[in-house]
This record gives C-alpha cells, structure tokens and sequence, in this order.
C-alpha cells in the first residue's frame, strides 16, 4: 500500500537545500549589517574626536577673547 510518504521524502532535500540557501542568505546579509554597524560606529568615534577638538579650540578662542574685553577695560 502506498500511502505518499515516498514522495514526501524526495521532496525534504529541496525544501532542506532552499532553505540552506536562504540561511546563508541572511547570514550574509547579518555579515554587511555588521560590517556597516561597525563603520558606523568608527565614524560616531572620530567624528567625536573632531567635536572634541573643535570644543577645545572655541573655549581657547572664547578665553582669549575674555581676557581681550578684560584688558581693554583695563586700560
């Protein structure tokens, strides 16, 4: 008696291998992601150190410019 299990058993390599496929599908996409969370967040890091910088200058400049009005009253 034939009850389809036979071609239910040849059609689990395809289903297995499609889905192989679309695993490494998604592990490649997780991979980019990964890599483009990763640029991100080396971008935020230097781009922090450029804030930084810059904060450092404009507290020089406004120091310099303090002192500046300080001594014209001075005077």
């Amino acid at each position: 008696m034939d009850d389809g299990d036979d071609e239910v058993m040849e059609d689990t390599p395809d289903v297995e291998m499609v889905l192989d496929r679309r695993l490494g599908e998604v592990v490649k996409l997780l991979q980019k992601n990964n890599t483009a969370i990763k640029t991100l967040a080396e971008d935020i890091w230097d781009l922090s150190g450029v804030l930084e910088e810059l904060f450092k200058a404009l507290k020089a400049a406004m120091m310099t410019l303090v002192n500046w009005a300080q001594n014209d009253k001075e005077v």
